[in-house]
């Protein structure tokens, strides 16, 4: 058993209300989820913890980091099912094995990942950068069809954060993008090897 350390950030107004603990309660359960699909057990047998259960679903991202460096992230602005608990695991899953961008996360590096849930609030579409603080906001950058998300403290400049939106779009500029900020809050658990 380790011990969880919670972490919070407010970005702005428009944020997505959660019920008491849901938040707190997300990081550990998808920690919980990527042990069970390792372990080779059926994610429906997962013990949903009472602050999440009968939770309905609102936009998440789950990433998934050793130290700073990331390892694995997924998510959307719009829920694919009914449920917290599903959305959760959706995203779990997808961060832990299914990130293109990383090889898949093994059973043995997890107890040195911490895993944050970020709760989006709704997109605010913005002609400038100019009121953009990377460690308070997220970013979407949209471009071609392809979208590059940046969560808050992510990125400690604008400039860096328009980089690595785009590169998380797959595109090599940002000239013709459209921007959008997003507040959200964000829960995180600490590693169990701390």
């Amino acid at each position: 058993m380790h011990f969880q350390r919670v972490f919070v950030t407010l970005a702005c107004a428009g944020f997505v209300l959660l019920p008491p603990g849901a938040g707190k309660e997300s990081p550990g359960f998808c920690r919980k989820v990527i042990e069970f699909l390792h372990a080779e057990k059926n994610l429906q047998e997962i013990e949903i913890p009472k602050e999440i259960e009968g939770v309905a679903s609102v936009p998440l991202f789950v990433t998934l980091r050793k130290g700073i460096r990331t390892r694995g992230c997924a998510g959307s602005f719009q829920p694919f099912s009914s449920s917290l608990s599903k959305e959760l695991t959706r995203f779990a899953v997808a961060a832990a094995v299914q990130d293109r961008r990383f090889r898949p996360v093994t059973a043995k590096e997890l107890k040195d990942l911490s895993i944050t849930v970020a709760f989006l609030g709704d997109l605010i579409s913005v002609s400038s950068l100019s009121h953009f603080n990377p460690l308070v906001h997220g970013l979407l950058l949209r471009k071609g069809g392809a979208e590059g998300v940046v969560l808050p403290g992510e990125a400690k400049t604008v400039s860096y954060a328009v980089r690595l939106a785009c590169a998380n779009a797959g595109v090599s500029d940002a000239s013709g993008a459209s921007f959008f900020l997003f507040p959200c809050i964000l829960f995180s658990d600490t590693p169990s090897s701390e």
